[in-house]
């Protein structure tokens, strides 16, 4: 690119953000796009096949865009040549691979298999020293291909000091996190400000500031989330990306109903919606982002929304933040099933319409005390965001003691399965339908008020209200650790939550509150709740579970398998510090001990054998044998004369037929109450 052809490009570009923020001053209803640009190095490899396409589509479209660049996309030519060439944003995507970290003088510690998860390929896993030097090459490198240093960044988690050291050295302006999610792809982050952006205090990137802040850029979420749906799925499909919603086999319209309705936010002085997609995606995905691109340009021809960059928003940002915002939506096919996010500068609040009952199902405090957990600690395995909470309807359920991360459901009420148990909740008021209800906002509150106009519920910047003829019901008690909408510690001193102010008439208004140093105590007193990063410890057989989940294996075709969980003597699932020793009676082709699960520590070995014939597997754990008993059988289908001649193995399969029938049956039940119906 000669230095004239860099001079036009940078002109055009300038004119059409220019062109955009003057429409952006006339109409308050953004979006922004922002599309991650993989290389070919490795780790997710992205195609310049996919970038190529994208950026020809947004184009024919005259739609503006932003492109976050990882590293190996930055110094690749074929990829970084397009951007050069294009009218479009260009930042940067710190994820980080192994060429990355090599040029940054830094230890790479991922696996092929591993790369992606959140202490390998993102800045909380690494020391902060070497969080400085992986930036500074980052940007030097960026610098040197586009003649500037970017606006906006990318990593879907980042620490608090790089963050800031973003700000100050680089002075970027707008980061971009990912969305709402509990396990995901490695990153938790739970509790935090929904759907709009927000500025950050100093001390954590998941708590809002309540005014801007000079020394962070702007955090903006990844996607659009399903305001009903999205909280506490499993099923990773309620968002705007097509990945996600084609997963369920839902299409274009599904797009349409969640993008039309974050532009449609009756509470809020403007609105915002924020889609893109990778360039490492497949086929199928890209095409659907493309139908996306096209009803998007459509709304725009037709008024309803404004394409803006992250720069140029948040040149605007600056002068109209709010830190009370409501985001609120309803089902595409049942407007009773309703969901309204309320962000205050001190608390989130979910408010719910199911089944015809109205009830706070999440309720999280937000101070800005509350420090990142990777501040000064490197991720040593997945990522996690917990924001303190004293209702969790998501993974706290009124009728089963299983109170941990792993209890993740969403908190829909119509035909629930009860052995989900009801979520943990604030009951406002039952028999009360969608049309019963008025929602009024006005000066950064909201009410929702019944048929005879009684307030039920209203929320504002720094409280909120009860109707006093709720049926306060309060949320399950864990451990004894809330009661009165109040976080305890082991002493039972109070370390978070609500407490009563002075009550407006007929109404129980609540204030939040949270203890300095806190929440640190409780990460590590309570880790499965509000930091459940596994940790190496002392394994206790007595409290481990050891088993052959599948007894009864076909030879020469499927392994048994032996599951481990290991936890330590308090009942805590670890990783295990202690070897796990494994022989077998008689001894068998193969034996493979496979790495723990990241997520829950499981164990799995893979017992492989030809033969059919019974076996013991011996494993031995801190100088104690457990033995566990297993049978290879024959496939009596294809060698029934081996069944004939053998009654016994001929049974063995019978149970291998049955067991695989109730196995899948299982399976295919469990894959259904993943999906909403």
């Amino acid at each position: 690119m000669t230095k004239i052809d860099r001079i036009l490009a940078i002109s055009f570009s300038l004119i059409f953000c220019f062109s955009i923020f003057t429409a952006s001053a006339k109409a308050n209803n953004y979006t922004l796009i922002i599309n991650q640009v993989r290389g070919d190095e490795c780790c997710d490899v992205g195609l310049s096949e996919n970038l190529k396409n994208q950026i020809e589509k947004l184009n024919s479209l005259n739609l503006s865009a932003n492109f976050a660049v990882r590293y190996d996309a930055l110094t690749n030519e074929k990829f970084s040549s397009l951007l050069k060439n294009s009218p479009h944003q260009i930042g940067g995507y710190l994820e980080i691979i192994p060429p990355f970290a090599n040029d940054a003088q830094v230890e790479y510690r991922g696996s092929d298999d591993n790369w992606y998860q959140a202490q390998n390929a993102y800045l909380i896993g690494y020391s902060q020293e070497e969080r400085k030097q992986i930036i500074d090459t980052f940007m030097e490198r960026f610098f040197e291909t586009f003649g500037y240093y970017p606006q906006f960044t990318t990593a879907w988690q980042i620490d608090s000091w790089s963050l800031g050291y973003l700000k100050s050295k680089y002075q970027v302006r707008v980061h971009q996190i990912t969305r709402e999610q509990l396990g995901t792809d490695s990153y938790t982050l739970y509790g935090g400000p929904a759907h709009y952006p927000f500025w950050p205090t100093n001390n954590w990137a998941m708590i809002p500031q309540s005014t801007v802040n000079p020394t962070m850029p702007l955090v903006v979420r990844q996607t659009i989330t399903d305001p009903v749906y999205n909280y506490g799925d499993q099923s990773n499909s309620y968002t705007s990306q097509p990945n996600d919603y084609l997963l369920r086999s839902d299409d274009i319209n599904y797009f349409e109903h969640i993008f039309s309705q974050a532009h449609n936010q009756p509470h809020n002085s403007f609105s915002f919606a924020l889609i893109g997609l990778e360039n490492s995606m497949d086929k199928d995905s890209q095409t659907e982002y493309f139908r996306q691109l096209e009803f998007v340009a459509k709304q725009v021809k037709d008024g309803k929304t404004v394409i803006t960059t992250a720069g140029n928003f948040e040149n605007w940002y600056q002068q109209h933040y709010q830190p009370f915002s409501v985001y609120s939506g309803e089902n595409q096919n049942n407007p009773q099933e309703q969901a309204w996010w309320i962000v205050a500068s001190n608390y989130r609040v979910r408010l719910r319409l199911s089944n015809n009952q109205l009830f706070i199902s999440d309720l999280r405090v937000y101070s800005p005390e509350f420090s990142d957990p990777y501040a000064n600690h490197k991720a040593s395995l997945l990522g996690w965001w917990i924001v303190p909470f004293v209702i969790d309807g998501s993974r706290l359920f009124t009728s089963t003691s299983d109170l941990t991360y792993f209890s993740l459901r969403n908190d829909y009420l119509i035909d629930r399965e009860a052995e989900y148990g009801e979520p943990s909740q604030l009951l406002i008021k039952k028999g009360i339908s969608a049309e019963k209800l008025q929602v009024v906002s006005e000066n950064s509150s909201i009410k929702i008020l019944d048929e005879n106009n009684d307030a039920l519920f209203i929320a504002n910047n720094t409280q909120l209200c009860l109707s006093e003829e709720a049926d306060n019901k309060q949320p399950a008690i864990i451990n004894s650790l809330i009661s009165d909408l109040v976080w305890h510690d082991a002493n039972n001193h109070p370390c978070w939550g609500f407490e009563k102010v002075e009550p407006d008439e007929n109404l129980a208004c609540y204030q939040s509150f949270a203890s300095d140093n806190c929440l640190s105590e409780q990460r590590i007193e309570n880790h499965m709740l509000l930091f459940p990063e596994l940790k190496e410890s002392k394994i206790s057989v007595a409290k481990s579970s050891f088993f052959i989940s599948n007894q009864y294996a076909l030879a020469n075709r499927n392994p048994l398998r032996v599951v481990i969980i290991p936890k330590d003597e308090d009942g805590n699932i670890i990783l295990s510090e202690d070897p796990i020793e494994v022989s077998t009676n008689p001894t068998v082709d193969k034996v493979t001990i496979n790495q723990p699960n990241p997520e829950n520590g499981m164990i799995f070995v893979d017992i492989e054998h030809d033969t059919p014939t019974k076996v013991i597997v011996t494993l031995t754990v801190d100088g104690q044998k457990i033995n566990l008993k297993g049978f290879f059988v024959p496939d009596c289908k294809t060698n029934w004369q081996q069944c004939v001649t053998h009654p016994r193995q001929a049974w063995w399969f019978l149970r291998n037929w049955f067991d695989d029938k109730a196995r899948l049956k299982q399976e295919q039940l469990d894959k259904e109450a993943i999906f909403v119906n």
